[in-house]
C-alpha cells in the first residue's frame, strides 16, 4: 500500500472543507431589510445555527444592507444556541455591521452571558432625589 492510499481523495478533502466552512447568514436575504421577526429568528436558530455550531462550524451574521435590528431579534436569533453552550458565543461572528448594529448585538450577547445585567433597575430612594 502506497502513501497515496493514506491521503484523502480530492472529493474527501472538498467534503471536509465544506463541512467545516462557516455558516454565512445574510440577514437581509433571510429576514428582509429590517430584520426584526422574532419567530423566524428562533426557527432559524433551531434549524440552522444550532446544528452548525454543534458540528464545530463558526456562524457569521452578515448585516450588509440591513437596517437596525432590535435587541430582541438578535436575542431570539442566537439565545437558544448560547444557552445550550455558552462557549458557542465565541463562534458567532458579526460582519458588515454598522456601529449601531454592533452595539445592539453586543448588548444582546452581554445580556445572555451575564444575566445580572437584565435586572430591572429599581427606582432611586426618594429621600436622595434632588428637586429643582
Amino acid at each position: 500500500m502506497t502513501t497515496d492510499a493514506h491521503r484523502l481523495s480530492w472529493l474527501q478533502r472538498l467534503l471536509v472543507g465544506l463541512a467545516l466552512r462557516p455558516l454565512h447568514v445574510n440577514l437581509r436575504r433571510q429576514f428582509g431589510a429590517k430584520p426584526n421577526d422574532r419567530d423566524k429568528a428562533e426557527e432559524f436558530c433551531e434549524k440552522r445555527i444550532k446544528p452548525a455550531l454543534s458540528h464545530q462550524r463558526e456562524v457569521v451574521l452578515d448585516f450588509k444592507d440591513t437596517g437596525l435590528s432590535t435587541q430582541s431579534f438578535i436575542h431570539a436569533l442566537i439565545s437558544e444556541a448560547v444557552k445550550e453552550d455558552p462557549r458557542w458565543a465565541a463562534k458567532i461572528k458579526v460582519a458588515n455591521a454598522s456601529g449601531a448594529q454592533q452595539a445592539v448585538y453586543d448588548l444582546a450577547l452581554r445580556h445572555m452571558l451575564d444575566p445580572i445585567t437584565n435586572k430591572v433597575r429599581s427606582d432611586p430612594d426618594p429621600s436622595k432625589v434632588r428637586t429643582a
